[in-house]
């Protein structure tokens, strides 16, 4: 395993290479269920090398009638397509994790690359992931002989991935940073310390009537043993000007929407404040960090900053040329 550098492959494929408890701390926030299509599919098979498979793209109510925020996010979403190619018959692959048909299905996906993550971790090492949730709901709507179908207003589904299909009642949150949670803890034995809660004071709009407006995620806080590397941090106390206190679980951070730092092509970055303190609570001098979804290259830009050594892994190369890109850029600490 080397450091400081983005392995491009399948997450579980990439650490299975890696040596057992080399790792001191992972810092994370994978692709979440049914929110966005990464690009990761590849073609294979078909009688025509040469094809382009527009034929199989599937147009929704996003490629012809788009509202102003519709249309400054268009062309960061990957197309959706059918999965075979009516022209040529070419099968499109997919192995990105998020586009599950099913969140039970996006939940084993996890489960199944934390096993690994909790191989690679080192006895005293500590993972912090930070996961969204989603509502049960129906795709945007598929345009079809001149008729659109599905739903006519639904405002929080990503591409054609249908949220429905489940036992959760429709329109409810389905409760996947949960759920998520206490099966990591339930099967990997993994030790739950905090649920953090990252409050957003710009959360991103969406123009409900019905409910209030999400402005929060979870950020969790798992220890591999019961004793493990802890650097305590502190915050400012409110009734004791000057004096200060244990830091607390609720933390008021803006979003990033400078889209990977500006400099990158990824549209989902977090961002580098909300994980400044995990980095610095859990990683010793000389500890190495691991991203697991490396995605804009948050976690090694922060790494890099405060002199840790770090390592990667993303699906997407393009992301990961982006990512080295921005990483490049960031500052060494003045020793």
């Amino acid at each position: 395993m080397d450091i400081n550098k983005i392995y491009c492959g399948d997450v579980i494929e990439v650490l299975k290479t890696f040596p057992d408890n080399v790792i001191n701390s992972v810092v994370t926030s994978p692709p979440y269920w049914g929110q966005r299509n990464y690009n990761t599919y590849k073609w294979e098979g078909g009688n025509d090398d040469t094809c382009d498979h527009e034929d199989a793209r599937i147009k929704s109510r996003f490629d012809y009638s788009m509202g102003d925020l519709q249309r400054s996010y268009k062309n960061t979403d990957a197309k959706i397509y059918m999965n075979t190619c009516p022209k040529c018959g070419a099968v499109k692959i997919d192995n990105q994790i998020g586009n599950e048909s099913h969140f039970e299905q996006y939940i084993n996906n996890m489960v199944n690359v934390f096993k690994e993550i909790k191989r690679v971790l080192r006895n005293d090492g500590t993972i912090w992931l930070n996961v969204g949730d989603t509502y049960s709901t129906s795709p945007i709507g598929i345009y079809n002989g001149g008729t659109f179908s599905g739903s006519k207003h639904s405002t929080e589904t990503s591409g054609q991935l249908d949220k429905s299909k489940s036992s959760i009642p429709k329109k409810s949150l389905i409760g996947i940073p949960m759920r998520l949670s206490l099966r990591l803890i339930d099967e990997l034995n993994l030790i739950l310390r905090n649920t953090i809660i990252w409050h957003k004071p710009n959360p991103f709009p969406h123009p409900v009537k019905d409910r209030f407006t999400n402005d929060f995620e979870y950020l969790f806080f798992f220890s591999k043993k019961q004793k493990y590397y802890f650097n305590q941090q502190f915050e400012p106390s409110v009734s004791e000007p000057g004096k200060f206190k244990n830091m607390r679980t609720t933390w008021t951070i803006p979003t990033d929407s400078t889209g990977g730092g500006g400099t990158g092509i990824h549209v989902a970055p977090y961002p580098e404040r909300l994980i400044e303190v995990p980095i610095l609570a859990s990683v010793p001098k000389n500890g190495i960090i691991l991203d697991p979804f490396m995605g804009s290259g948050t976690t090694a830009v922060v790494a890099k900053k405060h002199g840790f050594n770090w390592v990667g892994i993303d699906l997407n190369q393009d992301y990961i040329n982006s990512a080295m890109k921005r990483i490049d850029l960031a500052e060494r600490p003045i020793i």
